[in-house]
């Protein structure tokens, strides 16, 4: 008992170091007591809204059916500023995730009838990107729940995507903003919605045709053990890949592989200290019969957990070690991962993450008080304070044991 007592002044005192030297200055006294009388037309927010027409029923079946993958038709409108960016859109919707369909606000998965122009409806609007990749065409989104952070800061994954996006990495990944969501006019939550992955996100982002895709996909099965899985195209092409690595056979791989996305790949998820890898959402994919692999980043939501743990403590029988210990038998891939290691770590300090952190925690901190009336997630602003501070405080200590671990 009192060594509880002693844990709860702690984060007292801890909390209260946060909000004396905090650079944002809200508190939880304008947290609504409730939502249930919050509409798209009279919430406060500087946020595109989203509103989702259903069958009541229908959803609320979906919903408390979560594990069953149950579909149902749904329109769609997008607000932003008064004006509608989205009329009203035919869809199907379902609910998104594995782990994190347990919780209170559920992450949705959103297909549209038709292919929508987000030139002309633009739901989706960034202020940068890869330039290899197009946002024109949308026809497959989510709106996602922040993922395993939504207790948390529920801003990492998008901080971490967006630094990968100011590195101009070569590798594909998803876009998103945040937005307001409610159902039937009713408020859901505050979510993200993000262009999405797999054969339709794919092909949209790279302006391929979708049939000529190639995807292998692995995921954490328990321990350190993986299921790899061909998830579309041609099962030839993929086994060649698992094959040479199985191999060990460097040349081959140096043929198959776009040698430039896996340098960018590996290190950065090594860099970042993401904790879901590298046993789980990994997708390689490439583009017809003689495309090179390519890496797809995404779900950073576990990333700044490991402290210690590098790209060589990883299971020696796991497929991207496997192919990690071939390629760099090459010499001049073994410098191109040293050079890219110290490019990475000058890029990527403190102060540049710093910046993502407080630009993307603005956008939503006079948002968050939704949730909280609604989920009580987070617990509270001041709570959300201190993990926005722990999310910069977590990546230095990595960032400090990585410069130990690569002598840079």
């Amino acid at each position: 008992m009192m060594q509880k007592k002693i844990i709860t002044i702690l984060l007292f005192i801890s909390l209260l170091a946060v909000l004396s030297c905090n650079k944002y200055s809200l508190t939880d006294s304008e947290i609504p007591e409730t939502t249930s009388d919050l509409t798209k037309d009279n919430i406060s927010t500087k946020l595109a809204v989203v509103n989702i027409e259903v069958v009541g029923s229908e959803f609320e079946q979906m919903y408390s059916n979560y594990s069953q993958d149950i579909e149902i038709t749904a329109y769609i409108n997008m607000y932003e500023n008064g004006e509608t960016i989205l009329p009203r859109t035919k869809a199907k919707i379902s609910i998104k995730g594995s782990s994190t369909i347990h919780y209170p606000l559920k992450s949705l998965k959103i297909k549209f009838s038709d292919k929508i122009d987000n030139t002309i409806y633009p739901i989706i609007k960034v202020e940068k990107h890869i330039s290899t990749h197009h946002l024109k065409y949308l026809k497959k989104v989510s709106l996602r729940n922040f993922g395993n952070d939504l207790y948390g800061s529920l801003i990492k994954d998008v901080c971490y995507t967006q630094m990968a996006i100011d590195l101009g990495l070569q590798v594909e990944l998803n876009y998103y903003r945040p937005v307001q969501v409610f159902v039937n006019n009713k408020y859901y939550g505050l979510l993200n919605l993000r262009t999405e992955k797999g054969k339709l996100g794919i092909s949209e982002l790279l302006e391929v045709d979708k049939n000529d895709l190639n995807i292998m996909k692995i995921n954490h099965i328990g321990g350190n053990e993986e299921n790899i899985e061909f998830i579309d195209g041609d099962d030839e092409i993929l086994q060649a890949l698992l094959d040479a690595a199985n191999n060990s056979d460097t040349d081959k791989l140096k043929e198959l592989i776009d040698i430039e996305s896996f340098i960018d790949y590996l290190v950065y998820e090594d860099y970042i200290g993401n904790s879901d890898w590298p046993y789980n959402n990994i997708e390689i994919f490439n583009v017809g019969e003689k495309g090179k692999f390519r890496f797809y980043l995404y779900d950073l939501d576990f990333s700044g957990n490991r402290d210690k743990y590098f790209a060589s403590d990883a299971n020696k029988a796991s497929f991207l070690y496997k192919l990690f210990n071939a390629l760099r038998q090459d010499e001049q891939i073994e410098k191109s991962l040293l050079q890219r290691q110290r490019d990475m770590y000058n890029f990527c300090h403190r102060d540049r993450f710093e910046a993502i952190i407080n630009k993307n925690a603005n956008l939503i901190e006079d948002e968050v008080i939704y949730n909280i009336s609604k989920y009580n997630v987070p617990e509270s602003r001041i709570h959300w304070y201190y993990e926005l501070d722990g999310l910069g405080d977590q990546q230095q200590l990595r960032r400090e044991n990585y410069k130990k671990e690569y002598d840079l």
